[in-house]
C-alpha cells in the first residue's frame, strides 16, 4: 500500500521532519512570530535568533568568528533557520533534538567548549514567543 504524497515524511538536508509549512497548517511559522514579538525584520530573523541562542562564550566570540571564518557556526545557522520554517512545537523540537545529537555529541567544540547554540535557550526562546498559552500539538 502506497502513503499518500501529503503525510510523507520530508528530507531538509540532513534533518528529516514531517511537513511543515505556514500553506499545509495555516499557523505562522516560528520566524513569523519570533518577528512580530521582537518587531523586527525578517531579513534578521537568523541572525537575532542565532544570537539569542548561543551560549554565552559563542556570543562573545561570534563577530569574530563570523569574518575569520564565516562557516564557523554553520550547523547553528542551519538549525535557526530550519526551525524558522516550522510552527508546530513537537517539529522545533524534533530538529533541536537532532542538532543536538549529530553535531554535539560528535564535537569538542560544540559539546565540551560549548561553542555552539544552546538547544535549551533555543526551547525558553520557543516558550517566550509562543507565550503561555501555546499548547503543544502531537
Amino acid at each position: 500500500m502506497s502513503v499518500p504524497e501529503h503525510t510523507r515524511p520530508v528530507t531538509t538536508g540532513d534533518h528529516y521532519a514531517p511537513p511543515d509549512s505556514p500553506s499545509e497548517t495555516g499557523d505562522p511559522t516560528f520566524q513569523d512570530r519570533f518577528c512580530e514579538y521582537f518587531a523586527c525584520d525578517p531579513c534578521r530573523y537568523q541572525t537575532r535568533a542565532l544570537r539569542r541562542g548561543l551560549f554565552l562564550r559563542a556570543r562573545l566570540i561570534y563577530w569574530m568568528m563570523h569574518f575569520l571564518r564565516p562557516d564557523f557556526f554553520y550547523e547553528e545557522r542551519k538549525l535557526v533557520e530550519t526551525i524558522g520554517r516550522k510552527s508546530r512545537v513537537s517539529d522545533i523540537k524534533y530538529d533541536i533534538d537532532f542538532y543536538q545529537h549529530k553535531y554535539v555529541s560528535s564535537s569538542t567544540r560544540r559539546g565540551i567548549l560549548h561553542v555552539r547554540i544552546s538547544g535549551n535557550r533555543l526551547l525558553r526562546l520557543v516558550r517566550e514567543v509562543y507565550g503561555p498559552g501555546y499548547r503543544e500539538q502531537p
